[in-house]
């Protein structure tokens, strides 16, 4: 064989086998791991009391029952995201409201602090950390208020060490008494 066909061939198994082991690594959608109240499609979340949209932005990021100034959040620890489905240029206040839940997501996105290097057979962040945000997303709809789009919940986890999606009483616990699951 020659060498191009070998480099090739290398090329396609080294491929193959990242995609069966990430296959493999996706974790189930367990919401419940711990026992806690399960959280699934047709429940409801309650908005307990006025939340300020910032102008010029379409979410509030929400730690330990709070709402947060944009960019203050700390992305080591648990927290969530009200989503809008629109941008305003001026502050919006919404609630207190209740959304049903139309479907739950979960996903793993990269958060990189550095930049990507191609190189050989793979890739490789050079020059930083990695981490994954391991996101649990919660499509809402409501009557009340029709422009909140979703709420994600996530924290960084080292993809390295069992990383994995928070648990229904990390969820509860980041939104305190802000917004309740019933």
């Amino acid at each position: 064989m020659s060498r191009t066909g070998l480099s090739t061939s290398l090329a396609v198994l080294v491929t193959a086998l990242g995609v069966t082991l990430t296959a493999c690594a996706a974790p189930a959608l367990d919401l419940d791991p711990a026992g806690a109240a399960p959280i699934e499609r047709g429940s409801i979340l309650e908005l307990t009391r006025p939340v300020i949209i910032p102008g010029g932005n379409a979410s509030v990021y929400i730690q330990n029952g709070t709402t947060l100034e944009p960019g203050t959040e700390d992305p080591y620890y648990a927290w969530c995201k009200l989503i809008m489905k629109t941008l305003s240029p001026l502050p919006r206040r919404i609630g207190p409201a209740r959304f049903r839940v139309i479907d739950i997501v979960q996903e793993v996105e990269d958060v990189s602090a550095g930049r990507w290097h191609y190189a050989a057979l793979g890739m490789d962040l050079a020059g930083g950390a990695t981490a994954d945000d391991y996101i649990t997303t919660f499509y809402l709809a409501s009557e009340d208020v029709p422009d909140v789009d979703s709420l994600s919940c996530a924290q960084w986890e080292d993809p390295t060490l069992s990383p994995r999606h928070l648990t229904i009483r990390e969820i509860r616990r980041t939104l305190g008494e802000l917004l309740i699951f019933r």
